[in-house]
């Protein structure tokens, strides 16, 4: 099978394989992921995870205890997949590198028809998140948490662009569930700003996005922290795009290393 090893874990399939490049004793670290699926309704739902190498998967003797890790539900742009995090060429690695420096597990699933959004004549921007989108990404979240060392009072949710707006559309769907979530060259829609008020967001967006102009985000901002929510807006200069920095990781993972769930 090319190097993938198969692994059968309850109700999922998984299949384990080293990052593209980084064979061992090429002068970098191999990071390993496991590709996984999902049933929803019938669907079998791609999704792509990494462990940092300190993660336990389970205790070495009956009742002993095993320590619980950080989860970030990274949702790929518009055309992308379960593998773009991961395999985004000259971005290899970055993703997995900050996330195994902090002790995140990653979690990137795939979008139905790989976009999370769809165009809408009655939104805001023109598109709007498709309606099975939030019920894919908290089927992942919920059989992670199930199968993994989850500390489940750290869970997040970050997107970019197509990602982003499905990211904000869960958030605010399911409130109580991510400790705080992240939007990269995203938007939201008005009537989620009340529901969102009740979970920190971060906005990163760009000062040149066409697709998303930055005094319109900045509005969606205001809206929020009206409406008593707590948000951040970082402005990148450039147009879209900016999800594939190791900087706006550091970003990213800097505002998820402040907040959990009380």
């Amino acid at each position: 099978m090319n190097g993938w090893k198969a692994a059968i874990t309850l109700a999922s399939l998984c299949l384990i394989a080293a990052s593209p490049g980084q064979e061992p004793g090429a002068g970098k670290p191999t990071f390993a992921t496991e590709f996984c699926v999902v049933e929803l309704n019938g669907r079998l739902h791609p999704y792509r995870i990494f462990f940092p190498s300190r993660y336990v998967p389970a205790p070495e003797k009956a009742g002993a205890s095993v320590p619980k890790f950080p989860l970030v539900i990274a949702c790929h742009p518009g055309g992308g997949d379960e593998h773009s995090y991961f395999e985004w060429k000259g971005n290899a690695d970055r993703i997995q590198t900050i996330a195994e420096e902090r002790g995140y597990i990653v979690a990137c699933p795939a979008a139905p028809g790989n976009n999370w959004h769809e165009e809408t004549a009655g939104s805001e921007f023109g598109y709007a998140c498709k309606k099975e989108s939030p019920d894919v990404i908290i089927s992942v979240v919920r059989e992670i948490i199930r199968q993994r060392q989850v500390d489940e009072s750290r869970v997040y949710l970050m997107g970019a662009s197509s990602g982003g707006i499905a990211t904000f559309t869960t958030a605010a769907r399911n409130p109580g569930t991510f400790a705080a979530i992240a939007g990269v060259c995203a938007f939201m829609d008005k009537e989620l700003i009340d529901a969102l008020a009740k979970t920190p967001v971060l906005m990163i967006n760009a000062q040149k996005d066409r697709h998303f102009a930055i005094d319109k985000v900045r509005e969606q901002k205001t809206r929020l922290e009206s409406a008593g929510g707590q948000v951040r807006l970082v402005e990148l200069p450039g147009g879209h795009g900016g999800y594939r920095d190791l900087a706006t990781y550091k970003i990213l993972f800097d505002w998820f290393d402040g907040h959990r769930l009380k």
